[in-house]
């Protein structure tokens, strides 16, 4: 009797780690992810707004010399 608890424990106990190790595996590619993707965005609103100075300063500069 007591053989079969203990197998039936380290099963219960072998389930229970490989289920915490997949969700913490999952956990860390996820918050990566989340990372990368915030990297990325923010790359990206950068880029953006750094061009839409860009854009007005020339707007603004073209207009001012058409004017003149």
């Amino acid at each position: 009797m007591s053989y079969l608890l203990s197998y039936f424990l380290s099963c219960l106990l072998n389930y229970f780690l490989s289920f915490l190790l997949n969700f913490l595996s999952f956990l860390l590619n996820f918050l990566y992810c989340f990372y990368l993707d915030l990297e990325y965005l923010h790359h990206h609103i950068l880029y953006y707004s750094h061009n839409q100075n860009l854009f007005r300063l020339l707007f603004r500069n073209l207009s001012r010399k058409s004017f003149s």
